[in-house]
């Protein structure tokens, strides 16, 4: 009975260092980042004080997720520390643990929190960077890219049993599913071009061919499927 309490206790002293540890770098990088957010946005007029809020509050649950390994970390090591100040584990030794039993609640704890991550707070950090896009081009009045891209965008190829296609796009939004201002190069099996289509948009679908939206003027009015 005492080393089941001791072993519940050990682990909510860890779950509580390693929490505290990962807010207090959550409202750093908040603050730093509000304030970074706030003197690019300086120039744009009329201006809410909450959009950028947002905005930036959005984007900061993707950075914090790479920071989480060294949350837990530091959380161990400020736990234990305290618990050998405190003499808690002198106590805890005397009730008959061993290293591994005081051990063990810190490494059960730390497996939890690392399923937590991937489960539920990845996808949800995903999901608000999005919005953190959306906003972003909303202030700035352009796209933001999901895709790594040079100045003058990036490139993307695609093959099918109809010949493959080479899709150029100026930025894309949505982790680089929808492109915007995009040129498509269609070629036949043999590697022979065969058109070329301008769009100011197209959706990269799994499985199908860049459904293309939007033709510009002097491109083919046609949409691939």
């Amino acid at each position: 009975m005492v080393s089941r309490t001791l072993v519940r206790y050990f682990g909510m002293r860890f779950l509580g260092a390693v929490m505290s540890v990962f807010a207090g770098i959550f409202v750093l990088i908040v603050l730093v980042d509000y304030i970074e957010f706030m003197r690019r946005a300086s120039d744009v007029p009329n201006l809410s004080t909450w959009m950028v809020a947002k905005a930036s509050f959005f984007r900061v649950p993707q950075l914090t997720e790479r920071l989480l390994p060294f949350s837990v970390l530091v959380g161990a090591m400020a736990c234990y520390l305290g618990l050998s100040r405190r003499n808690e584990l002198v106590v805890a030794r005397a009730a008959g643990m061993s290293a591994w039993q005081f051990v063990a609640p810190a490494v059960i704890v730390a497996f939890m929190i690392g399923l937590v991550a991937t489960a539920l707070y990845n996808p949800l950090s995903a999901s608000m960077r999005e919005m953190s896009k959306r906003l972003e081009a909303e202030i700035f009045g352009d796209k933001q890219s999901g895709l790594p891209e040079a100045l003058t965008g990036f490139w993307v190829r695609q093959r099918s049993v109809d010949g493959q296609s080479i899709v150029f796009a100026a930025s894309s939004q949505e982790q680089g599913v929808r492109l915007d201002k995009v040129s498509v190069f269609t070629f036949d099996p043999s590697g022979k071009p065969l058109e070329r289509i301008e769009a100011k948009q197209a959706v990269l679908d799994r499985g199908v061919a860049a459904q293309v939206d939007g033709v510009l003027p002097g491109g083919l009015g046609e949409r691939l499927n």
